[in-house]
């Protein structure tokens, strides 16, 4: 099945309602979104959400080389009608959930003039209905440059924005053809909508061609220097169908499809050493995700985010009893960490006080990113190292006959790195676009 559902799912549905399904179905074009249907949330256990999701647009402008997006999508963004999203959000609201709604947007500003037009019409909604959802979703850099689509966004009910900014690397940035990002200053986009009331998630990628092995201090010193608390860091992935697959291609270097495996080795091959990749990748996660790292970005976006911003009202009274409850039994009391989670919440506290629900609730979020990259993350990474090392001591030339072979046991000496033998932390899901 290829393209839209749009122009495919009806006769679809029919040749498997009827038994006579086809090998292959292929939307002639890509659809208006208009003409989609409002999903049926009301299938939904709405209890088994924290967050629900929501489409307004499909497309980027952009041309980067990595990304599927627009090779699925098109690089000319198609919008619903504000009428058709305020009747999703109807939707929504319908099912009785209070939360965080995330606009899936790849590019939620991809048509400027368009999100301009709808953003009053959810600011509108969101008042009527007393605030009851929590909106997030993905941008593009420039964001940041376009005070008309920031303040309204603000307005509206948006409390955070997934960017990618993949690298400070210009040189990588130039190869990606990530041409958005190289006409800004990272650091100062991301503050600029922190002070905004817009917390920062971003992606990054480490493998490009560009990068040296001094990238990952790079990636470490822009994230751990910046607000940005959720910082999902990923080995460059080539993805199906995109211009980097094609240029590989031509180059003879693709290994294989992508799998969807982060921990994994490179499906295609590096420039970089991929020992050098695989172990620096495991130590920026380390690094990212110690805790004392992570409570530090915390605090700094609480100290740049304003205090006034608009708040979700339908939160539940005995919700918000055990989520206050819950965070501090399984971090303050049981947490591996608690040392550091008591020192974070005393600085909130003190350097934020006004934002200290906002700061509790970024630390009930360690718990899963911290616990996550120490117990799975980093030790997952352990196999693809040690697969690179033999596979590097099996293409070794051969030593001298007198030269005894080394015994079975000999992996145990590759030296593992710090960040594997200590268990340190980080999340996943990485940034490719």
């Amino acid at each position: 099945v290829i393209g839209e559902a749009e122009d495919l799912v009806a006769r679809l549905a029919s040749d498997l309602e009827s038994g006579t399904l086809a090998a292959r179905y292929e939307a002639p074009e890509r659809p208006d979104v208009a003409l989609s249907p409002i999903p049926r949330y009301d299938l939904l256990d709405v209890n088994a959400y924290i967050s629900i999701g929501l489409q307004w647009s499909r497309g980027c402008p952009f041309n980067c080389e990595f990304c599927d997006i627009i090779e699925v999508f098109g690089r000319v963004p198609r919008t619903k009608a504000p009428a058709q999203l305020t009747a999703e959000l109807d939707a929504i609201y319908a099912t009785g959930f209070v939360g965080a709604v995330f606009i899936v947007d790849d590019n939620f500003i991809g048509n400027k003039n368009a999100v301009k037009k709808m953003l009053p019409h959810i600011e509108s909604w969101m008042v009527a209905h007393r605030r009851p959802f929590d909106l997030y979703t993905e941008a593009s850099l420039d964001l940041a440059s376009h005070d008309d689509i920031l303040a309204p966004m603000v307005a509206a009910g948006f409390s955070a924005v997934f960017i990618g900014i993949e690298t400070p690397s210009l040189a990588s940035l130039v190869e990606t053809q990530k041409r958005t990002n190289i006409h800004l200053d990272p650091r100062a986009a991301v503050e600029k909508n922190t002070r905004a009331g817009l917390e920062v998630m971003a992606g990054f990628i480490v493998g490009f061609d560009a990068d040296k092995a001094d990238c990952f201090e790079l990636q470490r010193e822009f994230i751990q220097g910046s607000p940005i608390v959720l910082a999902m860091v990923g080995i460059l992935t080539v993805l199906p169908g995109t211009q980097l697959e094609r240029r590989l291609k031509r180059e003879g270097r693709m290994r294989s499809l992508a799998t969807g495996n982060q921990f994994g080795r490179t499906n295609f091959e590096t420039r970089l050493d991929e020992k050098v990749l695989l172990k620096g990748y495991g130590g920026l996660l380390a690094d990212l995700y110690e805790p004392k790292n992570f409570f530090a970005r915390c605090l700094r976006t609480l100290k740049l985010l304003p205090p006034n911003r608009p708040a979700v009202t339908g939160y539940s009274f005995w919700f918000s009893v055990r989520t206050l409850f819950g965070g501090i039994f399984y971090l303050g009391i049981i947490g591996k960490f608690r040392a550091a989670f008591w020192k974070y919440i005393a600085r909130v506290a003190w350097h934020a006080p006004r934002l200290f629900v906002r700061g509790f609730a970024m630390a009930v979020t360690s718990e899963h990113l911290i616990r996550y990259t120490m117990e799975d993350v980093l030790p997952a990474l352990r196999a693809p190292e040690l697969a690179v090392a033999a596979t590097a001591s099996a293409s070794a030339p051969a030593t001298a006959a007198t030269t005894a072979p080394a015994p079975a046991t000999a992996t145990a000496s590759v030296p593992v790195p710090a960040f594997v033998r200590l268990g340190t932390p980080r999340p996943s899901a990485a940034s490719q676009g």
